[in-house]
């Protein structure tokens, strides 16, 4: 297991390197735009895996707290170094509220469920993530009842979660609350995550991605330690007994799933439009499905394929939809 994790962790450390010499250029170039959206594809899909190994031995709330933290340090030398100014107050708090909905919200909701269900599930129901931009922007929540590949997108979306799920299990008296509830937590991830991205766009942030995402995490960072210490991580963590795997996957999280892949989402959501930044959801929950098959032996059951291929339906038809109102809009 060790040795699988170490040969993609050299591959991926190689393409960091080169993502992090291109994404620091003046003038983006297409390549440089290409391994962003590869990163955001594939780092992402591969950091509900390393959740799971992570909180194995690290309490969950403890593991997500550390790894902002580290991140914004990182940033903050980073920024040092690259004489980059430190945002103001009003910038670091609009950051800050921005990074508490993304990442404590959106994030931490997904670290503590996946104490309970697996890895795959949790990224196939974040999929959804592309329905809650239209819910939840006015704007186009507006276009619906005049667009029927956006509403026919909206319902499709629905019925692949419930099926995900399972009819069945939804209705049963005997299901765990437990259960009930990180499927919850999934869903509200989904929704802060949305709201997150929606205020990162609109209001006031630093206008430096590196400033940015380094206030973001920070904020996000000291308000999961504080759930650490308010919940009792804090007493009982031992750390002689975490393992290797766990620090491993820590350190893979820090560097690559926020350092590298958000650092590249941010990015990109400066530069291209949000529902094409937001294909990413057609591409991970594939790649964390197969990931917690083949390294973490979880199951994929004919609920999570069907599901997946619904909810992935759902995101072309909604992506769809906007290509054509773009398309018609450049014809006029």
């Amino acid at each position: 297991m060790q040795e699988q994790a170490i040969l993609i962790i050299k591959f991926l450390t190689s393409f960091a390197s080169f993502l992090k010499h291109i994404l620091f250029m003046k003038e983006p170039k297409r390549i440089a735009v290409v391994l962003a959206f590869a990163a955001i594809y594939i780092i992402w899909g591969s950091t509900y895996l390393a959740i799971a190994y992570a909180i194995d031995t690290i309490p969950p709330f403890l593991m997500a707290g550390s790894r902002f933290i580290i991140t914004a340090m990182i940033l903050l030398v980073w920024m040092f170094i690259k004489k980059i100014s430190l945002p103001s107050l009003k910038e670091m708090r609009a950051a800050s509220i921005s990074g508490i909905l993304m990442f404590v919200g959106g994030n931490v909701s997904v670290v503590w469920a996946e104490k309970y269900i697996s890895s795959g599930v949790a990224a196939v129901i974040i999929a959804s993530v592309p329905i809650w931009f239209v819910l939840l922007d006015i704007e186009q929540l507006k276009k619906i009842r005049t667009n029927f590949l956006l509403s026919s997108g909206l319902v499709v979306g629905f019925v692949g979660v419930v099926i995900l799920v399972g009819v069945n299990d939804l209705f049963q008296k005997g299901i765990s609350p437990i259960l009930l509830l990180s499927y919850g937590l999934i869903i509200l991830a989904t929704i802060t995550w949305v709201l997150g991205t929606l205020y990162t766009r609109k209001a006031n942030h630093p206008t430096n991605v590196t400033a940015k995402v380094m206030s973001q995490t920070l904020s996000a960072g000291v308000a999961t330690i504080l759930l650490s210490a308010l919940s009792g991580e804090l007493t009982k963590v031992n750390l002689l007994s975490i393992s290797f795997i766990s620090y491993f996957s820590l350190g893979y999280l820090i560097i690559f799933g926020t350092v590298i892949a958000y650092y590249s989402y941010i990015w990109l959501i400066q530069i291209k439009p949000a529902a094409q930044v937001g294909t990413y959801a057609y591409i991970n929950p594939i790649i964390a499905v197969l990931l917690g098959w083949w390294l973490r032996d979880e199951i994929i059951s004919p609920n999570i394929i069907s599901g997946l291929i619904i909810i992935l339906l759902s995101i072309f038809l909604i992506n769809y939809s906007y290509l054509r109102v773009q398309n018609r809009a450049k014809e006029v």
